[in-house]
């Protein structure tokens, strides 16, 4: 059998199909010992052509092409790190490396909204602390949702909201084989839901609505700088259902958040 090293810097070429020839792109990527060790001597590359390219379904995108050169392919990379967590409970350190998750954010009215995070990783046995690490946390008062904190929009109108909640999707894999001891995210389908006020249906049809694609946003915090936005450019309305709170009709709309041509930009989270 094979023995797998690897030097100090293992210096990979990509290469970029193009129409008539296959090429060498503008850039190469530097691969640490530390990593091609840590995946036991393999890394997994994806492979996009260098410079302007478009889909080969012969789609039309509003952009006109997609391009990636090392800045932007480098950014990618990068957002596609994972991480380890570390929790200390009665000086037990329990760590979690090479970690990958999803999030979801869900709020109510008069309570307060939550990132609710899951994640999987590699597992570590616990370690013990001699003593307590000393910690000086800053804990800042939270907003809860009401009108003063929180608006909703969907389409031009921003409305009377209940309940919200906004899933990132991740599909999260964990892979224990021969050669790959690892957690990635290998999909996303981003999703989500509104409860709101119900409007007469000369209004509002929302069985009519179903499938329709309409801006999302939405917005909590205070002031100019104080908030957290949660935008969508377009957020498909799916198989509403109805309900009733305080002697008023609600309606819960299931949303589908969907790219653009432009593709990546489903959602997007300012602070």
């Amino acid at each position: 059998m094979s023995q797998r090293t690897a030097s100090r810097s293992t210096r990979i070429a990509v290469c970029s199909a193009g129409a008539a020839a296959l090429a060498i792109a503008a850039c190469t990527f530097g691969v640490p010992a530390k990593t091609a060790q840590a995946t036991g001597g393999t890394v997994m590359l994806q492979l996009t052509p260098a410079g302007t390219f478009k889909p080969n379904d012969g789609r039309e995108l509003k952009p006109g092409a997609w391009r990636i050169d090392a800045a932007s392919a480098q950014h990618v990379i990068e957002r596609f790190k994972s991480l380890s967590l570390y929790a200390v409970v009665g000086r037990n350190v329990y760590k979690m490396p090479g970690a990958a998750g999803n999030v979801k954010l869900e709020g109510n009215a008069k309570q307060l909204p939550w990132f609710n995070f899951e994640f999987t990783g590699a597992w570590q046995a616990v370690e013990v602390l001699g003593a307590m690490p000393a910690t000086t946390p800053v804990f800042e008062l939270p907003l809860g949702v009401n009108a003063a904190n929180t608006r909703v929009k969907l389409g031009a109108k921003f409305w009377p909201c209940n309940a919200f909640s906004i899933d990132l999707g991740n599909t999260v894999t964990k892979q224990d084989l021969t050669e790959v001891d690892n957690t990635e995210i290998t999909g996303r389908a981003s999703s989500g839901s509104i409860t709101i006020r119900n409007t007469l249906a000369t209004t509002h049809d929302w069985d009519q609505l179903i499938g329709t694609k309409l801006p999302f946003e939405l917005l909590h915090g205070l002031g100019a700088t104080n908030t957290l936005t949660v935008a969508a450019p377009q957020a498909q309305i799916g198989k509403p259902s109805f309900g009733e709170q305080d002697g008023l009709q609600m309606v819960t709309l299931p949303l589908k958040f969907i790219p653009t041509a432009a593709g990546n930009d489903e959602l997007t989270i300012r602070v």
